[in-house]
């Protein structure tokens, strides 16, 4: 055993900075409209990016928290969301892609390659969505539907 990691637990949170460090950088190289961060949330290191985007007029402005395993939790900050809109779970945050038959793996995905343009693309259809009063993107049932 490696004598600068005392337990596989260390060595889990030390990846997952370096992980998400990784993460991080490439965000803030290709996006300069974020603001990323690494911060600790119940005990462990999390990416916080915050980002804004304004396609027709409306100023969004969401955050996507990371631990570098789990799904990507992403929730618009403002303008508040109108209603129930479909592809949002019980807790606000947005349902981007099927985890069921999509399930979320760090290795095909990335919050720089994946989750920034799925959220602008919800964004898009959410804003049709107000104006047709239907989801025009193709979709998946969802159980609260």
């Amino acid at each position: 055993m490696n004598r600068y990691f005392h337990s596989s637990k260390m060595a889990k949170r030390q990846n997952s900075f370096y992980f998400l460090s990784h993460e991080k950088k490439k965000l803030e190289t290709h996006y300069d409209f974020l603001d990323c961060r690494i911060k600790e949330r119940k005990g462990k290191k999390v990416l916080v990016v915050t980002g804004h985007y304004n396609q027709t007029g409306v100023d969004y402005t969401y955050q996507i928290v990371y631990d570098g395993y789990q799904n990507p939790e992403v929730k618009i900050l403002s303008p508040q969301l109108i209603g129930n809109p479909p592809h949002t779970y019980e807790d606000g945050s947005l349902c981007l892609y099927y985890p069921e038959e999509q399930p979320w793996s760090n290795r095909t995905c990335s919050i720089c390659n994946c989750i920034i343009p799925w959220v602008h693309e919800w964004i898009v259809f959410y804003e049709i969505y107000l104006i047709t009063g239907e989801w025009e993107h193709p979709e998946v049932s969802h159980s609260n539907q």
